[in-house]
C-alpha cells in the first residue's frame, strides 16, 4: 500500500530551502516553490514520494545519478542546483521557471499545430541526445517533464523555450530493468518502451521510443495507447502496432505514420539511433503538407485570431488556429513552475546609457565603438524564423576546407571552400563568412531580413555562418565572463561557459548557447582571444543543423593562424 505523502507547510525548511507553497503534484512526488535562503533566489523544490525515498537502492542511485545529470550542460536541460537526502526524504532543487508543462497544455488545448509541436520536440531531442552522449538515459520522457517557459495552459507563444526535467531519475546506459525492487515502474506507462517492461537493458533508443509517443500525443491530443488498466497498456506497448496518426487526424500526411511507427518499433534496433534523427524524419514527413510558420497554440473559438500575438517578434506573424479539447483528453494538471526567459528583446541600435557595450560588461578601452550595432545580435533581434521545415541531411564527412583571410583582423583560417568572406570596414569593421552575404542585416536592411526569413523556411543551411571581429566589445578574464556577456544581451537566451581552448597557440575562452527565434532556435558557439591581437569568432546555425556543423566549427577554430 502506497504511503500518502504529506504536504510540507509554508515556512518548512528542507536543507537550505524554505517552502513557499505547493505548485504541482507528480507521479514521483510534490513540487514546491521555495527560496534558497543562502543565495536568496527562488527554486523549484521536488520532494520525492516516501515509497521511493524508503528504497535504499533507489536512494543511492538517485543521489549518484542526480550529480551526473547535473553535469549535462545543455540549454534545454533544466539546471539542477542540488539533489540530496533531508530527514529521510529525497529532494531536487532546480531552477524555478514561470510557465506550464506540456501535459497541462495538451490537456487544455488538445492536438497541436505541427508548426508549434516540431520546435518543442526538436529542443527536447537536443537535450536527450546531449544526455545520451554522456551515457545517461532519461527513462521517463513524458509531456509532464517538458517545461514550457513563458507559456500558459491555453497559449504557447512562438519561440517558447523547452526545459527537459527529471534527469535526476535517469539511469546509466549500462543499467538494466526499468523496475524498482518492489516491481513498480519509475517511468510513465503511456510512454514506456517494451524493453523497460521486459526488464532488459536500456539505452538512448529507449528515450527515442518515449519521445515518439510524446510526438503522437502532441499531434493527436492523446497517447498512442490510451486505455484503462495497466496490464492492457503494457501489453499494447509490447505487442500492438502504434495506431495511425493520419487516421486519428486527417489533416496530417500519411508519411508521418511510418516515422512514428519506426520511432515506436518494438525492437530498439529498428528505431532511429538518436532523438534528433527521429525529429528530422518527422519534419520531413510533414513537408508533404505545408506547415504554418510558428503559430501561437491557443484554445477558445474555432476561428483564428485576427490580431498578432503581442510577444511575437514580427507584427505580420500569422496567428494560430485554435484546436478544441478532445472529449477523452486527460484531466488538466496543476501548472508546473518554470522560470520564464524574459521576452526576447532587440538590442537597441544606439549606444546605451554611459556608452557601455550593448550586452553589458566592462567598459572597453575604445569606448567610442562600444555602442555600435553588433551584427549577430542585430540578426537575432530582427529575424522571425520558421524551423518547422525539412532538415537537410548530409552524413558528416567534413566539407573541403581552404585557407581564407578574415580581412578585418590579422588572422586566417581554413573554412569550407564554398564560403565567401563578406566585410564591412571602417568604424563597423567585421566580417561574415558563409555561402551568402548577410552583412546587410546589421544595417536593419528590410530586404536582407526578408531574405533571411525566406532562407530559414526554405534553405536553413544557407544561414550557417561565422561572424568575426576584433573583439572590441568583449572584455573578460574567463569563459564564464564571455557567457555572461553574451547572455546579458538576450534575456531569453541561455549561454554557458565552455572553458578554455587553444587558438593559434594561445588560450582562448569559449561559450555556447541558444536564442529562441520565432518557433525555433539558433545555436551559437563563440570563441575569443583576449590578448593582442584580439579576435572574436561567433558561429551561428539553426538548431537542427548545429550538431552536424559543430565539427566544422571546431576545425575552423583549430586552423586559425596569425598573419600580421
Amino acid at each position: 500500500m502506497a504511503v500518502q505523502q504529506p504536504i510540507l507547510e509554508t515556512g518548512t525548511e528542507v536543507s537550505r530551502y524554505r517552502v513557499e507553497g505547493l505548485v504541482a503534484r507528480g507521479g514521483m512526488g510534490l513540487v514546491y516553490r521555495a527560496r534558497d535562503v543562502r543565495l536568496d533566489r527562488p527554486v523549484a523544490l521536488k520532494v520525492l514520494s516516501p515509497e521511493l525515498s524508503d528504497d535504499d537502492r533507489f536512494r543511492e542511485r538517485f543521489v549518484r545519478e542526480s550529480r551526473l545529470a547535473a553535469a549535462v550542460d545543455h540549454p534545454n536541460v533544466i539546471p539542477v542546483y542540488e539533489a540530496d537526502d533531508w530527514d529521510g526524504l529525497l529532494f531536487i532543487a532546480m531552477r524555478f521557471v514561470e510557465g506550464v508543462d506540456l501535459h497541462t497544455v495538451l490537456a487544455t488545448t488538445g492536438p497541436m499545430d505541427p508548426g508549434v509541436a516540431l520546435p518543442l520536440l526538436a529542443q527536447a531531442a537536443a537535450a536527450l541526445d546531449a544526455a545520451h552522449r554522456l551515457g545517461l538515459v532519461h527513462r521517463d520522457v513524458k509531456p509532464g517533464n517538458f517545461m514550457l517557459a513563458g507559456a500558459a495552459a491555453d497559449r504557447v507563444p512562438p519561440g517558447t523555450h523547452v526545459y527537459l526535467t527529471d534527469f535526476g531519475l535517469t539511469k546509466r546506459a549500462t543499467s538494466v530493468s526499468g523496475l524498482t525492487r518492489t516491481g513498480q515502474f519509475l517511468g510513465s506507462l503511456h510512454y514506456v518502451a517494451p524493453e523497460q517492461i521486459r526488464g532488459e537493458e536500456v539505452d538512448a533508443r529507449t528515450d527515442v521510443y518515449a519521445l515518439s509517443c510524446v510526438a503522437f500525443e502532441m499531434l493527436t491530443g492523446r497517447p498512442p495507447f490510451d486505455m484503462d488498466g495497466e496490464a492492457g497498456l503494457l501489453w499494447a506497448h509490447m505487442s500492438t502496432p502504434p495506431p495511425s496518426l493520419s487516421a486519428v487526424r486527417a489533416d496530417l500526411p500519411g508519411a508521418v505514420d511510418a516515422v512514428v511507427s519506426r520511432g515506436m518499433a518494438k525492437d530498439p534496433a529498428d528505431r532511429p539511433a538518436t532523438c534528433a534523427e527521429f525529429v528530422a524524419g518527422l519534419r520531413s514527413a510533414l513537408v508533404a503538407q505545408p506547415v504554418r510558420a510558428a503559430p501561437t497554440q491557443v484554445v477558445g473559438s474555432q476561428e483564428a485570431s485576427t490580431s498578432p500575438h503581442p510577444g511575437a517578434a514580427h507584427p505580420s506573424f500569422p496567428p494560430g488556429v485554435p484546436v478544441g479539447l478532445p472529449p477523452d483528453a486527460a484531466q488538466r494538471r496543476e501548472q508546473t513552475p518554470v522560470h520564464p526567459p524574459a521576452g526576447w528583446l532587440p538590442v537597441a541600435s544606439g549606444p546605451p546609457p554611459g556608452g557601455a557595450p550593448p550586452w553589458g560588461g566592462g567598459q572597453p578601452p575604445s569606448a567610442g565603438r562600444a555602442g555600435r550595432r553588433w551584427w549577430p545580435w542585430a540578426v537575432l533581434a530582427l529575424v522571425v524564423v520558421l524551423v518547422a521545415v525539412a532538415a537537410i541531411w548530409r552524413p558528416w564527412s567534413g566539407p573541403d576546407l581552404v585557407a581564407e583571410d578574415f580581412v578585418v583582423v590579422p588572422f586566417q583560417a581554413d573554412v569550407p571552400d564554398d564560403w565567401g568572406t563578406y566585410t564591412v570596414t571602417g568604424d563597423l569593421a567585421y566580417a561574415v563568412l558563409g555561402t551568402r552575404d548577410w552583412t546587410g542585416l546589421s544595417a536593419d536592411d528590410g530586404t536582407a531580413v526578408a531574405d533571411a526569413e525566406t532562407a530559414l523556411t526554405g534553405d536553413p543551411e544557407s544561414l550557417v555562418h561565422l561572424y568575426v571581429d576584433g573583439s572590441d566589445n568583449v572584455y573578460t578574464s574567463d569563459a564564464k565572463g564571455l557567457a555572461d556577456q553574451l547572455q546579458s544581451g538576450f534575456d531569453s537566451s541561455r549561454m554557458v561557459a565552455q572553458g578554455t581552448r587553444q587558438v593559434d597557440g594561445r588560450d582562448a575562452f569559449a561559450a555556447s548557447g541558444v536564442v529562441p527565434l520565432g518557433d525555433g532556435q539558433l545555436r551559437v558557439y563563440a570563441v575569443t582571444l583576449q590578448d593582442e591581437p584580439r579576435l572574436l569568432m561567433v558561429f551561428i546555425a539553426p538548431s537542427e543543423l548545429y550538431d552536424e556543423w559543430k565539427p566544422t566549427f571546431d576545425a575552423v577554430v583549430d586552423s586559425v593562424t596569425f598573419t600580421g
